[in-house]
């Protein structure tokens, strides 16, 4: 199955790609379900009934996927999006705070949080130098104002890993919520979040998902969502039998929807979720903890023959605590880079760092022929 899904990627035969963390390369199961959508508005303008039910189908199925309940779930944008609900839904007063670790994060987190501080809110940035997760250090900053901890499952940067269920055990006993940016494990590492003892998690397609740009999945647990107020709000975020009639007769008293459906706004992604559809079916054919197995192999073959070459690798050795990202220090990233990129071999620049990473249609072949470009660019 998994040599299948490789052959039905034509990037895989185009590149040595390893480039997931950036987005992953279209499969053919994919353009097939996008091609078909955009007939059926070709041809006949819409099937809305057709599609709205399938929002439910698709959110049932992701649901299980991440183990949690329908109710958990939203749709949203992108992770950006699904970041800001959780952050802007709570109530603060003036000295709450809330901690997270800059070095390691995508600057759309840091943005959403430092926009905070007009409003009265104390921003804890944990140092990192050694560019990994030091879960004491963390939560020495907690204390009773602290109304939320922000972490990636996996730093897009370093490809450190958390320890979520450690850390989110430690804080729950101090009555504070956790939020995760999974961009770059959802669909490649086991994310279960009522086995992680996540409060929300927002996560995108385009990556490890398989998918596309322009939909995101938001999980909140019910009880942490019940306490947010949205933002925006439209008539999918409230109560009501009828979306496409119903008026609630008091408009002071507004009831929102149950659990994480008051967050959406709007038409959904009907395209996106098609396509989120088929990429479940790709994904839950394998089985996430066989991705993760996957992964984890290749990318620790890879730090092993990069430490061999004397390189300054971030990503830690230990399985626990990384994914299928590999970043590593070489003298001249850029020219590493433009080189690589000249040898059709697909992978990030990130600053000063060279940055590799690993899906089930990888293989050992594309170790090897990363560690064969290294070798020839030095």
């Amino acid at each position: 199955m998994i040599d299948k899904i490789r052959n039905e990627i034509p990037a895989c035969k185009n590149y040595t790609y390893v480039d997931v963390s950036g987005r992953c390369p279209m499969s053919n199961p994919v353009a097939a379900t996008i091609a078909e959508f955009v007939s059926v508005c070709q041809n006949e303008g819409a099937r809305k009934d057709e599609w709205v039910a399938k929002v439910e189908q698709v959110r049932a199925k992701f649901a299980a996927f991440v183990g949690a309940t329908a109710d958990e779930i939203a749709f949203t944008k992108n992770i950006s999006e699904g970041l800001n609900i959780i952050i802007n839904g709570l109530d603060y007063a003036p000295g709450d705070n809330i901690v997270f670790i800059s070095a390691l994060e995508h600057p759309n987190l840091v943005y959403a949080l430092n926009h905070l501080r007009a409003r009265g809110v104390e921003i804890r940035d944990v140092a990192s130098p050694g560019y990994d997760y030091n879960i004491s250090e963390i939560c020495a900053q907690v204390d009773a104002k602290t109304r939320l901890v922000c972490l990636s499952s996996i730093s897009f940067r370093s490809g450190a890993r958390v320890k979520i269920k450690e850390i989110a055990d430690i804080l729950h006993k101090k009555g504070v919520p956790l939020l995760i940016d999974s961009a770059q494990s959802l669909g490649i590492i086991d994310m279960n979040m009522t086995e992680l003892g996540v409060d929300a998690m927002a996560g995108s397609i385009q990556k490890g998902m398989m998918g596309t740009y322009g939909m995101g999945v938001l999980y909140c647990k019910k009880e942490f969502a019940e306490k947010l107020v949205p933002v925006f709000l439209a008539k999918f975020s409230v109560a009501a039998e009828d979306k496409r009639e119903f008026i609630q007769e008091d408009p002071n008293r507004i009831i929102y929807a149950t659990g994480a459906r008051r967050f959406e706004i709007g038409n959904y992604n009907y395209m996106g979720l098609y396509i989120l559809d088929t990429c479940l079916d790709i994904l839950m054919s394998i089985g996430v903890n066989e991705i993760e197995k996957k992964v984890l192999g290749l990318s620790g073959v890879l730090i092993d023959e990069l430490v061999k070459r004397r390189y300054r690798v971030l990503t830690p050795i230990t399985t626990a605590e990384r994914g299928g990202i590999v970043s590593f220090m070489p003298e001249n990233p850029k020219y590493v880079w433009e080189q690589m990129t000249e040898k059709k071999i697909k992978l990030s620049l990130r600053g000063d760092i060279v940055r590799a990473s690993f899906h089930v249609y990888n293989n050992m072949d594309d170790v090897v022929n990363v560690l064969k470009a290294i070798d020839d660019i030095r």
